[in-house]
């Protein structure tokens, strides 16, 4: 695991090096980096802005106000980059969460009603939905070779899951020495400086045009047909929601938490969220591990269970220490799911419908998350923090232990491309490509037999 660690590491930093070489990639990349803190510092604001206001349920409230744009929009927010200029999509979004959060500084500041943050809360997960697909889609029209495209995929990975760690510290000092009306500004800040930093590429070529509408949602509805027509897919969607409601719930209680249970201040929200991060970070490193594993039943049920448990534990024993050791177990479980989940997904889904089952699982995962949202404050005015703690992680644990059967019966059908991944492998390019992607592209090499003596690759 360690050499594992230091290569994956070497190869991200590597990758983010290469990234940074390229003036208009650079750009796009800093971009990222603000974008993606921006929203991890907002999570702050508005989780404590909403704990003030009506305690764990509004913080609940404000959760649900995000997650539904992302449930309803997930399948076809993609559509926006085909339409426009992904550069425009991609400023335009910043500009409208940065403006949203800015706005919300004043209203926090100025004792406003509290259903305007709410209200802009909704505003900042619109623009989040129409920038993630954008985003992704810039980078190939800026890259100048297959190896830029990859280095921009991994310097991207290694970025988010540095600004998951260090965004949420950043808000943790702020609320040392200011106010949630500060962290509101941060963020807005943040992603101002995101929208700047992407206006500096210039015009970027212009994008084939889109599908229309009516042929893009009856693409999503082949997509929860195709889940609704296939067990093994509809299981990995149903861990996935579970997932999703962990997920949820975990973002009330790490406000309700270090408030009510710690009494670490609301400089601790900060940093419990952070300590998140920071098992997201050790969690890409753990699934680097996983490439080209026959068998990922016992990731991923390791993954549901391991964070349940961390759960129980950090409900049975309220240490302060123990429970950001708690939550880092979790952040690392969190990214395991995901990942391992996805290559599940990606081996067992024909690809002719896997981009549809994928737009299918943002709007479940949002679902979930929601549904979290909206049982925690629930579970916390019932038997206090403790026993919301306990009672998600119970339910993870649960979910884990029934469904290792099916998801060993789904591994049973899955196609690893042994011979193509070791391929993949060698090739020093590929080397921090995330293991879903990796198993993606592996899946869809073709053998072409050529003459010996044949010019292959020319340029000039």
């Amino acid at each position: 695991m360690l050499a594992v660690a230091r290569r994956w590491l070497s190869c991200s930093v590597a990758a983010l090096r290469a990234a940074f070489e390229d003036r208009r990639l650079r750009r796009v990349q800093l971009g990222w980096a603000c974008s993606m803190a921006g929203e991890f510092v907002s999570l702050v604001a508005l989780g404590l802005f909403a704990y003030r206001a009506g305690g764990a349920t509004a913080v609940g409230v404000v959760a649900v106000v995000q997650m539904v744009p992302a449930m309803l929009l997930s399948p076809i927010a993609g559509v926006l980059g085909d339409r426009f200029r992904r550069e425009l999509v991609v400023i335009g979004s910043d500009v409208l969460r940065g403006t949203a959060m800015g706005l919300a500084a004043v209203a926090a500041a100025s004792d406003a009603p509290v259903a305007t943050v709410y209200v802009l809360a909704a505003v900042l997960a619109l623009g989040s939905q129409a920038y993630y697909p954008s985003q992704a889609a810039l980078v190939p029209l800026l890259a100048r070779s297959a190896e830029d495209v990859t280095a921009a995929s991994a310097a991207s990975s290694l970025l988010r899951n540095a600004s998951a760690l260090l965004a949420p510290a950043l808000a943790g000092l702020v609320l040392i020495v200011g106010s949630v009306t500060v962290v509101f500004i941060v963020s807005a800040g943040l992603f101002m400086l995101g929208a700047a930093a992407v206006a500096g590429i210039g015009r970027t070529d212009s994008v084939r045009s889109a599908p229309p509408m009516a042929r893009v949602l009856d693409e999503v509805a082949n997509g929860f047909r195709a889940a609704a027509h296939d067990r093994g897919i509809a299981l990995v969607l149903g861990l996935f929601a579970a997932h999703g409601v962990a997920r949820g719930a975990v973002g009330v209680l790490l406000v309700v938490v270090p408030l009510e249970l710690l009494h670490t201040g609301e400089s601790g929200v900060a940093f419990m969220s952070a300590a998140i991060g920071f098992g997201g970070l050790l969690g890409a490193v753990a699934t680097a591990a996983l490439v080209g594993k026959r068998t990922l039943a016992g990731p991923m049920a390791a993954g549901l269970a391991g964070t349940g448990g961390a759960l129980l534990v950090a409900g049975a024993v309220p240490a302060a220490a123990l429970v950001v050791v708690c939550m880092t177990a979790v952040g690392v479980g969190f990214a395991l799911v995901s990942v391992v989940g996805s290559t599940i997904l990606v081996r067992s889904t024909r690809d002719d419908v896997l981009a549809r089952v994928f737009g299918v699982l943002g709007s479940v995962r949002a679902g979930g998350m929601a549904l979290g949202a909206v049982v925690a404050p629930v579970l916390v005015a019932v038997g206090g923090p403790r026993l919301a703690l306990a009672a998600t992680g119970a339910v993870l644990v649960a979910v884990a232990l029934t469904a290792r059967g099916g998801v060993l019966a789904l591994d049973a059908r899955s196609q690893v491309p042994e011979p193509e991944l070791r391929l993949l492998r060698a090739a020093p390019v590929f080397a921090p490509i995330l293991p879903v992607a990796l198993e993606r592209l592996a899946a869809k090499l073709e053998p072409i037999a050529v003459p010996s003596g044949r010019e292959i690759v020319h340029q000039g």
